[in-house]
C-alpha cells in the first residue's frame, strides 16, 4: 500500500536492494515485500542483502533475482589485513 502511494510520486526504479542483516525472525517477517516490490515494480532488479544464516529463508524466492550475503565477521577480519599507513 505504502508503495503504490510512493510509485506516483517517484521515478520507476531499475533496481532495488533490501538489506536486512539482522536476526533471521526479522528476516521472515520482511518476506511479504518482495512480492509487494514485484508487483508495483514488475521490471525492477530486486537484490536482498542478508547475514549467512538468513540466506537459505531467501534463496528459491522467485521474486528475489539475487541473495547478497554480508558477513560481518569476515568484513572485520579484511578490515585487520589492511595496512591503510602509507
Amino acid at each position: 500500500m505504502y508503495v503504490k502511494a510512493m510509485k506516483n510520486k517517484l521515478p520507476i526504479p531499475r533496481k532495488i536492494l533490501v538489506v536486512r542483516t539482522d536476526r533471521i525472525g526479522d528476516v521472515m517477517l520482511s518476506t511479504p515485500v518482495f512480492a509487494n516490490l514485484k508487483h508495483a515494480f514488475p521490471r525492477a532488479y530486486l537484490a536482498f542483502m542478508c547475514s549467512p544464516q538468513s540466506r537459505y529463508i531467501v534463496e528459491g524466492n522467485a521474486d528475489v533475482d539475487e541473495v547478497i550475503v554480508y558477513d560481518k565477521q569476515v568484513i572485520k577480519g579484511l578490515a585487520h589485513q589492511v595496512d591503510f599507513s602509507m
